[in-house]
């Protein structure tokens, strides 16, 4: 028997002490000493006492180890407790939704599948990230293995990740409506000579006859909120809210921009100064400017207004956003009615462009190019090359030889010097352009044609050269396929 073993775990489980225990069932505590010790038996009646204070069976106590009794008797209780808590939640779920109005299982159907999108959309992201970042560390490892692995992880991250989408998706509308919203089926009855309010009377509906005395039970209410300040809408205003802190964050970017052009425009605002004297085109570009700089800042303060939850004057916002456009439409009219009287040199002019020369020998395979400029071939009788570089004066020739390719380029100067140039174009009613460059080619026509043919010839060869390095890396995949379609058939 464990009686012996099962008294003293009763007793200590229950934070009594043996003289406790034997005050609790008339005793003394020798008696409860020699129990435990194995040295003496309770009488019948003791053990049915003891057996109903500590709510357990006779069997139990005298023949089996109550902790594991007891364990098991939790494993049961939770397993049902599991079991009743579901079928609980069930039927809580069915009677909330048929007390409901169409309006309020709507917007719960609603909010349900905004969550579903949500946390969809996000273990799409963080499994897209996960992935990227599992496959570069898997790619290591030969390629069965690396599937196998891929496969194992995709497979647990799918199945952990929407669990705990279910648990969440279930926790919140657990939290938004069983604990929020509660059906009232009072049973509550009194008598018909109690004196009740008109309101209350139309309610009510008789029951039944009782003694003599009428019995009447009211209606049962509807759906109501537990808390009357808790609302429906207000699941759905904190996604608005998440809405719109993402699209301030998203609005950062351009309103950096927006400050970085802000400072561009205002130093274009100060170099226009020194144009401004150059005639209407100058002054045109001058007040579009300003245009676009009150336009700029009435843009950027309807964004901060809007990032820091501070109320706009649409009103003044708009007529000045107004106003700027109407500016700017002004400034370009000016600068186009200016433009007239500017003169486009698009032909070499002494005056504001320079020219130099130079003589090549013609080499095997030569051939010239240049990106920025106007390349021109003029046949003449030299039986070497006659290069000749018109450029603006604020340019030199900068050449590059790369194997039998001769490249000619701009070289740049600095900044200062082509604004000085510009600004004194313009007080000339000029434009020339700053980058303008054209090399004429003067040679005979054999070398006209050879150097013709050695670019095309480059070029051809170069586009031969990525085809067979395409063909060979897909005869190379090829015969990796192969020899891995081999494998899969011998383990056949």
């Amino acid at each position: 028997m464990n009686f012996k073993d099962n008294i003293k775990r009763i007793r200590k489980e229950n934070n009594l002490s043996q003289e406790a225990l034997a005050e609790k069932l008339n005793v003394s505590r020798q008696a409860v000493s020699k129990w435990e010790s194995g040295l003496a038996y309770p009488e019948m009646d003791k053990v049915v006492q003891i057996c109903k204070m500590f709510n357990i069976n006779i069997d139990e106590l005298l023949n089996q180890n109550i902790n594991e009794v007891k364990k098991d008797k939790e494993s049961k209780s939770v397993v049902n407790k599991y079991i009743d808590d579901f079928l609980g939640f069930c039927t809580k779920t069915i009677n909330m939704f048929s007390s409901m109005k169409f309006g309020q299982i709507v917007k719960c159907i609603i909010e349900q599948l905004i969550i579903i999108f949500v946390l969809g959309l996000l273990i799409q992201i963080f499994g897209g990230l996960l992935s990227s970042l599992f496959n570069s560390i898997l790619s290591i490892f030969p390629q069965k293995a690396f599937t196998l692995l891929n496969n194992i992880f995709e497979g647990i991250y799918t199945f952990v990740m929407w669990a705990l989408a279910v648990v969440i998706l279930i926790h919140v509308f657990k939290t938004r409506y069983l604990d929020y919203y509660v059906v009232l089926d009072s049973e509550e009855k009194k008598e018909e000579n109690e004196e009740q309010p008109e309101e209350v009377k139309a309610e009510e509906i008789k029951i039944s006859d009782l003694q003599g005395k009428k019995f009447i039970k009211r209606k049962e209410e509807k759906i109501i909120i537990r808390d009357p300040k808790h609302s429906e809408d207000r699941f759905l205003k904190g996604i608005l809210k998440c809405i719109l802190f993402f699209v301030k964050v998203f609005i950062l970017p351009f309103a950096l921009m927006l400050c970085f052009s802000l400072v561009s425009f205002s130093i274009a605002l100060a170099m226009s100064l020194l144009f401004i004297k150059s005639g209407l085109i100058f002054v045109g570009m001058f007040i579009a400017i300003i245009a676009c700089i009150v336009a700029n800042v009435t843009i950027l303060d309807l964004i901060y207004n809007f990032i820091v939850n501070r109320k706009s004057k649409l009103g003044v916002i708009g007529v000045t956003f107004f106003l700027s456009l109407v500016l700017f439409g002004f400034g370009v009219g000016l600068f186009a009615i200016g433009f007239k009287n500017f003169e486009m040199v698009e032909e070499y002019n002494e005056k504001y462009m320079n020219k130099t020369e130079e003589t090549i020998n013609m080499e095997n395979g030569l051939f010239i190019e240049t990106s920025m400029g106007e390349l021109e071939y003029i046949e003449s009788d030299n039986k070497d090359i006659k290069l000749v570089y018109e450029t603006s004066k604020t340019y030199e020739i900068n050449k590059l030889k790369d194997g039998n390719k001769l490249y000619i380029n701009n070289n740049y100067h600095d900044g200062f010097k082509t604004l000085r140039y510009v600004l004194d174009n313009a007080n000339d009613k000029v434009f020339v352009n700053p980058d303008y460059l054209k090399v004429t080619v003067y040679t005979n026509k054999d070398n006209i044609e050879k150097l013709k043919s050695n670019k095309e010839n480059y070029y051809k060869n170069l586009r031969d050269n990525e085809k067979n390095n395409e063909i060979s890396r897909l005869q190379e995949e090829n015969r990796k396929l192969r020899a891995e379609i081999s494998e899969l058939r011998n383990e056949e």
